[in-house]
């Protein structure tokens, strides 16, 4: 019923220096009297509900809507600036946190378990209720009472972020309960002066008609809507509420949503929660069956999260958290030009020092520390640059491994590392699995937070078998590797999900299960720094890193056409060269420039993405030189050298038994398909395109198969003259051309010829083939870009 508001306005008061006293100021001014909105934020909660009631709003309208809570949570902690005061909840502070006070739990969702049905307002007599942000649902009329408003409100399993370093943990987290640092005599202390100051002018408000309010009388009959309790009857350190042995990296916590899209919050993304805390380790863990209200509303589905054993948090305000949230605050102000350039140096330096004075490697290593996804295309993460450190034993991996896992773990707030060996592999949880019988989606090792970290330990990999747990296993990380996504088994379905991991393979030779972007041989001249860092030049590492990478970047038109003609001419000169080197060498262009703190790509960055490229190359021929192994022109796969002669395949024989391998299915052709499956099985990485290229570059008679000729003028290089060259990639260029003379090769027309040669490919991934080569931008491939991809 409408009636006069209790709520006056009142002219702004002079606030004390104390924080905590500048809370209770600003919600006696909002709501009238005073509440601790830390210690008692049910009781503001309950007065904002009896203000919006006073002023004729209908309960119903409630539903998915804040009636003023919220702002004045919002306001306190974000314009009041007092977040930092509010304790967070884990392992080691929910021995002394009190239920029913204002908490923070910083988490990964890691299971979303749908939502509930809860009794959210009813009338007790003649005055409106509200059980909003609480477990009970106090209700004294009848289930379909008019009188009674049942809202609904989400579910979320968090825990701790995976692999979360220490360093990352907030000092914030030393704050606790007042039970921890003041005595009883301190406490009587504390509420004289409270009272004393609730007296004072400067807190004096009219408050006419509220001291009679329902509110108002049951604050002063609820002991426990108060902050001011008599010391015997304070649980915050009482023994029902403590967990022993709770470990506070594997807390798991209960939020409850309230009023908030279900877009806003999506399974692995990290949050910060900031609500009001229930928990008790003297209730039940399984409900009442004659509970009412639960059985026949609330469709628990948290019941194998016991409250006696899991803390709930009725959330009141959440905020999504990036990496650089996992710094301090100092950390994130923008740097300046000559401190990012002296940071970097200075990081540069000590990661060559690990490395041994590698000083190639330790370039891609601070490359691979900045990349992230920035964007997807199709099935492509744009942006990300997996690491695979060869030439590392078991012995280097000790000597060197271990340091460099050391310092990663010091920069990056979110690493994980795994010991790839057959056992592990056939053993491991890597990917989340749904368990119907308890309704939760148990986690696996590769359900990570975005911008973690994980460093894949192959150099213990020895001869074995895998099982069908380790075949699916390995086919995960390869994914993971490959697309940055991670199949989740919900037992009747897979689901993919997008990720954004750092992958670090350490190795002796080439990984072939977890596939990376750059492959750089470790070649060490000395043993590792073990030189301690002081702790704040790990600091402006910290910072430096989340910096640069989150930069904008950008290539201006004059640098972007000497960038594609570097392109094509690379192209021309070396066949083998694809759209997953181009691409790599662009992010690699990305990385260099956010390396220095700038915003758009410059020739010198550009020349420098060359120079790596070719000393990585260089150590690659090396490499295979000295292991008496020649490379597969444009596979990327290799073969023992039984010769010593440099034309090694103009033996028949030895070609003959190559091309019957390619030849799956012994109809003397290959086909694109067999030739990209027969590369992809040995460990080699071929893209579609390429190999429809290497097919139409040699298919003499248009069929489009190789038979052994075809293979043979394939593998040894054609001698042909240039006209001969022309006139054989214009009759490939006729054979995928919308219709003869069009001039054009669209998604349609590539796909339909795809279909032709055994290769099934969607329209958006003929799409995303045509792409990487138009250099136009206009959708389709001409001739000269046709003629670029093929060269």
């Amino acid at each position: 019923m409408a009636g006069k508001s209790p709520y006056h306005h009142h002219q702004p008061v002079s606030l004390s220096t104390d924080p905590k006293l500048n809370s209770k100021i600003q919600i006696r001014k909002m709501v009238g009297p005073m509440y601790d909105l830390l210690a008692n934020p049910l009781g503001a909660v309950r007065l904002t509900f009896d203000k919006s009631i006073w002023s004729g709003s209908d309960p119903s309208s409630f539903d998915g809507k804040d009636w003023g809570a919220v702002d004045l949570f919002r306001h306190f902690l974000f314009d009041q600036a007092q977040l930092s005061q509010v304790p967070i909840l884990n392992g080691a502070t929910i021995n002394w946190i009190k239920p029913n006070t204002l908490v923070r739990f910083r988490g990964m969702i890691q299971d979303m378990l749908g939502n509930e049905f809860y009794v959210g307002a009813y009338k007790d007599g003649s005055v409106w209720r509200t059980n909003k942000f609480m477990d009970i649902s106090e209700c004294p009329v009848e289930i379909n009472s008019p009188e009674m408003r049942l809202w609904e409100r989400r579910l979320l399993c968090c825990v701790p972020v995976p692999g979360l370093n220490s360093w990352a943990k907030s000092t914030s987290e030393v704050a606790v309960n007042r039970c921890m640092d003041l005595t009883s005599d301190q406490r009587d202390k504390r509420r004289r002066m409270d009272i004393e100051a609730i007296d004072h002018n400067d807190f004096s408000v009219s408050v006419d008609g509220f001291e009679d309010s329902p509110s108002a009388k049951r604050m002063r009959e609820d002991p426990s809507s108060s902050q001011y309790q008599d010391p015997k009857n304070e649980g915050a350190c009482s023994s029902h509420i403590m967990v022993p042995d709770v470990d506070r990296d594997s807390l798991p916590c209960l939020v409850k949503i309230y009023d908030s899209p279900e877009s806003e919050l999506k399974l692995n993304d990290v949050f910060e929660f900031v609500g009001v805390l229930t928990f008790d380790s003297e209730l039940p863990a399984e409900k009442d069956d004659n509970d009412e209200f639960s059985n026949g509303f609330c469709d628990d589905v948290s019941v194998n999260l016991p409250p006696n054993k899991v803390p709930r948090l009725h959330c009141v305000i959440h905020r999504k958290l990036a990496v650089s949230d996992f710094l301090q605050n100092s950390l994130l102000v923008e740097p300046k030009p000559h401190s990012v350039k002296e940071a970097r140096k200075a990081l540069l330096t000590h990661l060559t020092s690990i490395l041994g004075n590698d000083g190639v490697a330790a370039h891609f290593m601070l490359l691979h520390l900045l990349s992230r996804v920035h964007a997807r295309a199709d099935n492509v993460a744009v942006g990300k640059l997996s690491l695979n450190l060869t030439c590392i034993s078991k012995e280097t991996a000790c000597a060197f491994g271990a340091k460099l896992g050391i310092l990663i773990k010091n920069l990056l707030p979110f690493t994980k590392s795994i010991p790839l060996t057959v056992e592990y592999l056939n053993t491991a949880s890597l990917a989340p699995k749904k368990d119907y019988q308890i309704n939760r989606l148990m986690p696996g090792v590769l359900q990570l937070a975005e911008g973690s970290h994980l460093i894949v330990d192959e150099t213990r990999l020895e001869t074995g078998t895998l099982n069908s747990v380790g075949v699916e296993n390995a086919r995960l990380l390869k994914a993971l590797a490959e697309l940055q996504k991670v199949e989740y088994d919900f037992k009747y379905y897979k689901m993919e999900m997008a990720a954004d991991v750092q992958l670090l393979i350490l190795s002796e030779g080439k990984s072939n299960i977890v596939p990376a972007d750059i492959i750089i041989p470790f070649e060490p001249s000395s043993v590792g720094s073990s030189e301690a860092v002081p702790v704040e030049v790990l600091e402006a590492w910290r910072g430096y890193l989340a910096a640069v990478r989150s930069l904008p970047h950008s290539i201006e038109s004059d640098m972007q056409k000497m960038v594609e003609n570097d392109l094509v001419t690379a192209r021309q000169a070396d066949r083998s060269l694809g759209s997953q080197d181009f691409s790599r060498w662009l992010t690699m262009g990305r990385l260099i420039s956010a390396s220095f703190g700038e915003t758009s790509l410059s020739l010198e960055h550009w020349q420098m993405v060359k120079e790596l490229e070719r000393l990585r190359r260089d150590r690659l021929k090396h490499i295979i030189n000295e292991k008496g192994w020649k490379s597969l022109d444009i596979y990327n796969i290799s073969v023992p050298a039984t010769t010593k002669t440099n034309n090694y395949y103009s033996t028949g024989d030895h070609l003959q038994m190559v091309f019957d391998c390619f030849d799956e299915d012994g109809d003397g052709k290959i086909s694109a398909a067999e030739l990209r499956s027969c590369i992809t099985s040995v460990g080699g990485q071929l893209s579609i395109e390429e190999a429809e290229a290497a097919v139409s570059s040699s298919d003499v008679d248009g069929d489009g198969l190789l038979g052994f000729q075809d293979f043979q003028s394939l593998m040894a290089g054609s001698s042909a003259s240039e006209e001969e060259k022309a006139e054989e990639l214009k009759q490939a260029f006729g054979r995928y051309e919308t219709e003869p003379g069009s001039g054009c090769i669209t998604p349609n027309s590539l796909k339909r010829m795809l279909s032709r040669l055994g290769e099934s490919r969607s329209i958006n991934d003929c799409k995303a083939m045509i792409r990487t080569f138009d250099l136009n931008g206009d959708g389709v491939l001409s001739f000269r870009e046709f003629a670029v991809m093929m060269h």
